[in-house]
């Protein structure tokens, strides 16, 4: 099964650095629906923003899908109608491992997509682009037992 949820964290506009501090596990990405917005409230609740979202590909490698390019332009527009543009909105894709992959471990693909097309038009363009960022990971002893649940049971 795959995983999904929210990112919550913080944009420091001094640095340009996203720091991704928690998940927040939800049933669907919709962003509409009562388990959505419940965990939305989470996040406010717990002094974040939603700077993101997860999902994960159990049988086959991290890379961005076409129906992954057009939810990460949907919700990168949400951010723009919003009047949320001064932040970064990032999709994160879990390759777990899986003995059928090339590589015996998991891997992590951050991403964003260059939109030059119209962002609120929700199908996917030739040159709507998944770009690929870079990023660094730090250990974190505040890692929720809900999402190791999720990491470890999925």
């Amino acid at each position: 099964r795959e995983a999904k949820g929210l990112l919550g964290g913080y944009w420091d506009a001094k640095t340009k650095t996203l720091q991704v501090l928690e998940s927040f596990p939800c049933k669907s990405l919709d962003f509409d629906s009562k388990e959505d917005v419940k965990e939305i409230s989470s996040v406010i609740s717990k002094g974040l923003r939603v700077v993101g979202w997860y999902h994960s590909h159990p049988s086959f490698q991290p890379d961005p899908s076409q129906r992954d390019i057009q939810i990460q332009k949907q919700l990168q527009f949400r951010r723009i109608k919003d009047k949320v543009v001064s932040e970064p909105f990032v999709g994160c894709i879990h390759g777990t491992y899986d003995v059928r992959l090339p590589s015996c471990r998991s891997v992590l693909n951050w991403f964003w997509v260059n939109t030059p097309s119209r962002a609120d038009d929700s199908t996917t363009k030739p040159e709507d682009k998944p770009m690929c960022l870079s990023y660094d990971l730090e250990f974190s002893e505040d890692v929720s037992s809900e999402f190791m649940d999720e990491l470890v049971n999925r």
